[in-house]
């Protein structure tokens, strides 16, 4: 008994440092510094980070079309848990020309929305244009 309670808290153990190096990339991920200054020149797809947890796809595209004329963004997904009845704090959008999705960064990036509180992050989605959108998440 005493081997097995042993090897259970050596096991335990290591699962901890396990969880602990799992985490760390996650915990690294919200850092301001991770967004670059800048899209590149033929970015059309923008990730938003640290969204409001009761926030949807509805506020953000109420929140798009604050700024943005319509059609100049074609896809919006922000991922949802079912389990806690909230988003995982992430939105995707890919817009229909490198302009709009500059005037979006810098508008994400600048001004402070009501919906969005004063943490959100932007950056250049690693996923550009509608079709790798949709293939990837839907």
């Amino acid at each position: 008994l005493r081997i097995s309670a042993m090897m259970h808290l050596r096991n335990n153990r290591s699962l901890g440092r396990a969880l602990a190096e799992v985490r760390r990339p996650l915990e690294s991920f919200d850092r301001k510094e991770d967004c670059s200054t800048e899209l590149d020149a033929d970015a059309t797809a923008i990730m938003l980070r640290r969204l409001p947890t009761k926030f949807t796809a509805e506020s953000l595209i109420q929140v798009l079309d604050e700024f943005l004329p319509p059609g100049r963004y074609n896809f919006v997904y922000v991922p949802h848990d079912k389990r806690k009845l909230r988003n995982l704090a992430l939105a995707f959008v890919n817009f229909t020309d490198p302009e709009s999705a500059r005037t979006a960064y810098v508008f994400f990036r600048d001004v402070k929305h009501p919906l969005l509180g004063q943490t959100i992050r932007v950056c250049q989605a690693d996923i550009q244009g509608l079709g790798s959108n949709l293939a990837y998440f839907m």
